[in-house]
């Protein structure tokens, strides 16, 4: 049932995967409900930047936070929710910007 109203609530609230062709609606599915948390472990540090909003309930920092932390994965924490391309591009490029420097 979970599964079926999540399916619900992303086409109604998402355009992009409402106008999705089902290639896409089926890699959003895959990439969006899967955790990450101990792939990270994996990864090289100094290689990745993730970027979260700071009230992003759809993929929540507390998931990922702890293993972030210990691995001194860099982060940036912006302001916001889950829309946080939309409402905070400026951030995300300065953020990006920085983390090429």
């Amino acid at each position: 049932v979970k599964k079926q109203l999540k399916s619900v609530y992303q086409y109604i609230f998402s355009k992009y995967y409402r106008q999705g062709s089902p290639f896409i609606r089926q890699s959003y599915d895959h990439i969006v409900r899967r955790d990450i948390s101990q792939d990270l472990r994996k990864v090289r540090p100094q290689e990745i930047l993730l970027i979260y909003g700071t009230k992003d309930l759809a993929t929540p920092w507390s998931k990922v936070r702890k293993i972030v932390k210990e691995t001194g994965i860099k982060h940036i924490l912006i302001d916001g929710g889950h829309n946080i391309g939309e409402t905070k591009p400026k951030d995300i490029f300065d953020g990006i910007v920085k983390f090429l420097s």
